[in-house]
């Protein structure tokens, strides 16, 4: 890491922890600076077309893919990324994964008994950030991991970066200090690449990669999704939902003959969102060789209030991936019995879940 300003100076061991990148950090403060990453930077140049429906694979799950995922999990060929490094803002700025959602259970708690029940022999990385990673720790530990061997969990250190101020200046909170944040899921692909627990596991086997999100539960690693990928055999498979109204976020739309996911930040304010039929859940399946390398990945200016003031974060984001590499793309279902994705954003979203839960694994215990 090389020089940072002297403001920073007393947070070194943290920034160094958490492979803050001092270079690209002088840069964008020197682009805000002068004035040459504005909002509008974030627009994609290219024109975009609105796919038809035809053009993402059916959900449901025959024989052979069926047999297939059985088959790679019963063998141990398979990982669980579970992206745990979020700041959770609209959850009460908590680290979301030690919430308990479900009698005694946390997110991350569900996650394991949930993964213990389906792939028992298939570990799980957790990319931590530096807001989230030694509570991550204790809560697991204080909880005997949930019943689940700890060496089938290892954890990864996600990326740490500073907020700015819209003219460049380090950005400082109501306490006077610089305020962190965690640059975004795009992160994934360098923790892995850098993982030597990782690419020791990989190169063993024919290994399928799941990231998900901590809090989208549903999004389990079963054999009938792995199955569908394997059988697809792209290099990545995005897992795709029915949009709902109101619902914003990530889309697979063409881009230069090329279907991929695009950000809705991304898209001109007349695009007519509206007429989306799927959108992206984050949850994506990988073939392992796509982790042994980083990626040119776009790096997005963020606007956020923090402590009733302008700042900016720069982020990159996981489904870029899709304009590397040709993807699939695997509706799944929001409906009750075969929930894939439901999204928990705020603590009023908790509510049904307990429900929603019993109902798809009915074997579940709370405890």
């Amino acid at each position: 890491m090389g020089s940072f300003p002297q403001i920073l100076d007393p947070y070194r061991e943290t920034l160094e922890n958490y492979a803050f990148d001092s270079d690209r950090f002088h840069d964008f403060q020197e682009r805000l600076r002068s004035g040459k990453f504005e909002p509008s930077d974030n627009l994609i140049e290219s024109a975009v077309k609105i796919p038809e429906k035809s053009a993402f694979v059916d959900d449901s799950c025959d024989a052979s893919s069926l047999q297939l995922g059985q088959e790679a999990l019963a063998d141990g060929k398979a990982a669980l990324v579970i992206l745990n490094g979020g700041m959770a803002t609209r959850f009460g700025g908590v680290v979301k994964g030690t919430v308990n959602v479900m009698g005694h259970l946390s997110f991350l708690g569900l996650r394991i008994k949930i993964l213990q029940k389906l792939a028992p022999k298939c570990p799980i990385f957790l990319l931590n950030s530096f807001a989230t990673h030694s509570q991550t720790l204790e809560h697991l530990s204080a909880n005997d991991y949930f019943g689940c061997d700890p060496s089938l969990l290892y954890h990864l250190k996600q990326n740490i970066s500073v907020r700015l101020t819209p003219g460049g200046e380090i950005f400082l909170d109501a306490s006077g200090r610089p305020s962190f944040y965690a640059p975004g899921h795009g992160d994934v692909f360098s923790a892995l690449a850098k993982s030597q627990d990782f690419q020791n596991f990989a190169k063993q086997k024919k290994v399928t990669v799941m990231v998900v999100n901590v809090d989208n539960i549903f999004a389990d690693l079963s054999p009938e999704i792995v199955g569908r990928h394997l059988k697809e055999n792209k290099p990545v498979s995005v897992e795709v939902a029915p949009q709902y109204p109101g619902d914003r976020g990530g889309a697979p739309l063409y881009v230069n003959d090329r279907l991929q996911i695009i950000e809705a930040f991304r898209l001109p304010q007349d695009f007519p969102h509206e007429k989306v039929d799927f959108f992206n859940t984050n949850t994506l399946l990988f073939q392992s060789h796509l982790f042994n390398q980083e990626y040119p990945l776009t790096w997005f200016r963020v606007d956020k209030t923090v402590d009733q003031q302008a700042v900016v974060q720069f982020e990159h984001l996981m489904g870029e991936i899709t304009t590397f590499y040709e993807s699939s793309y695997l509706r799944v279902s929001r409906d009750e019995k075969n929930c894939r994705f439901w999204p928990i954003k705020t603590q009023e979203d908790l509510k049904g879940l307990e429900n929603r839960l019993y109902l798809r694994y009915p074997w579940l215990t709370s405890n």
